[in-house]
Parts: structure tokens; C-alpha cells; sequence
């Protein structure tokens, strides 16, 4: 008896492994955008935006800018902070 519900404890958890690693294989990967055509333009929430200047070497670089009187000014710092850069994949 004790055999038994090793045995199918062990079926179930195969089973159940098999159909994980079936679901994983048939998912589609998500689509990225080349980053040769990301617009040059400013993300921005209310006041604080992100200006896009570059995307080149699988990296997008830019600039934050805040909003003053309606235009977008950048943000001078003396100590700018380490920002890891959005890759493509």
C-alpha cells in the first residue's frame, strides 16, 4: 500500500512537471521594439520627463527634464545619479 501512493505521487508530480515545462516551451516571446525605431521624445509624467536623445549599442540614453512654465528644461546635477539603461531583448 505504501508503494502505491509513492508511486502515484511520483506520476503526479512528473505529470505535473511535464505539462509546466509544455506551457512554458508554447509561450511566444513578448515584442520588442527595435531600439532603432524608438522615437526621440519626452516621457514624462506631470512635471518630470525623460528625454530619449539616443538609442544606439542596445541602449537607450536621454536626458530628465522638468517642466517649467510649460517647457521642458533639463535638469542640471552636479552628482547625476547611476541609472542602469534600458536594454533590448
Amino acid at each position: 500500500m505504501n508503494i502505491k501512493r509513492v508511486a502515484i505521487i511520483v506520476i503526479l508530480a512528473v505529470t505535473c512537471f511535464s505539462v509546466g515545462l509544455y506551457s512554458q516551451a508554447r509561450q511566444q516571446p513578448p515584442d520588442t521594439v527595435p531600439l532603432a525605431n524608438v522615437p526621440v521624445k519626452t516621457y514624462s509624467g506631470d512635471d518630470l520627463g525623460y528625454t530619449v536623445t539616443s538609442a544606439a549599442n542596445g541602449r537607450i540614453e536621454g536626458i530628465l527634464v522638468i517642466r517649467v512654465n510649460g517647457n521642458w528644461i533639463p535638469i542640471q546635477t552636479t552628482n547625476p545619479p547611476a541609472v542602469r539603461g534600458l536594454q533590448g531583448r
